[in-house]
């Protein structure tokens, strides 16, 4: 089942690490549409995900290729930049909804050198190649950045491992479940929550906690959640009568209950 939730009723999805709800990562996140429209978020234990820094190769015609390492796992890629950098755009796009409202938020906080969590550029001009020591990052140096804001000139952009395209589907680094959670007003309420804080310090050190934002088929997701036979209580034709609100948190009680994540179980007792 727990497959069959991230995947086969899922529409689309965005996922990182607790570090981007801190800064103007915060201030994206909230904006991000995904994040939105989600209703049910979940909080996973996972295997730290690297670039494999001795693997980065930059080939010909703005080609670029290496590994990815996930726990024993390793993933090989291969990116042509300016192809990729269109598809960041296009990435941006869907988040803000058009170009021209990202653009206007960036001005908006005068955060000109900063950019999503999927990239940033920065103005200095000082590396062709690199990777930080533990691969969290990948910075190259390209003149296709500077498309990205008409008139300004930064050519340095950052891959963060956790959050390139492409790699690694959500369903593949689902990990242990230890929180789920209602999904509104969340960016917010997770900047404050000392609880994720104080349990990513009980991590391993190659583990990292990952939080998911789904957003689902929710007609066909209630309707099999809610006519399971542990839940027979609620009647079939009934479904659509619940009132929105009141059916996303049977469906978190739902999943909870299913799941029975680590940090909910605490908190119920």
């Amino acid at each position: 089942m727990q497959e069959k939730i991230f995947h086969s009723y899922m529409k689309s999805s965005i996922f990182f690490t607790l570090e981007k709800l801190r800064d103007i990562n915060y201030q994206l996140l909230k904006e991000h549409n995904i994040v939105k429209s989600s209703n049910i978020y979940f909080v996973t234990k996972v295997k730290k995900m690297r670039f494999d820094v001795s693997s980065i190769n930059f080939g010909f015609n703005y080609n670029i290729k290496g590994k990815l390492k996930y726990g024993n796992r390793i993933k090989k890629f291969e990116y042509s930049i300016p192809n990729l950098l269109f598809s960041l755009d296009i990435e941006l796009q869907n988040t803000f909804g058009n170009w021209k409202k990202y653009v206007k938020f960036l001005y908006s906080y005068n955060k000109k050198d900063y950019y999503p969590i999927f990239y940033k550029f920065k103005k200095e001009h000082i590396l062709s190649e690199k990777t930080n020591s533990d691969g969290k990052y990948l910075v190259i140096d390209s003149g296709f950045a500077k498309r990205a804001i008409e008139g300004h000139d930064s050519n340095e952009i950052f891959f963060y491992a956790d959050n390139i395209f492409g790699l690694l589907e959500p369903f593949e680094i689902l990990g242990e479940l230890i929180y789920i959670g209602r999904s509104q007003d969340v960016i917010k309420r997770l900047s404050k929550h000392e609880k994720f804080r104080n349990f990513s310090l009980e991590l391993n050190d190659d583990e990292e906690l990952l939080f998911h934002f789904l957003e689902f088929e929710d007609e066909k997701i209630e309707k099999e959640l809610f006519t399971k036979k542990n839940f027979s209580f609620i009647i079939r034709d009934f479904v659509d009568e619940i009132e929105k609100e009141n059916r996303i948190k049977i469906i978190e009680a739902i999943l909870i209950n299913y799941f029975k994540p680590t940090i909910n179980i605490k908190e119920k007792k």
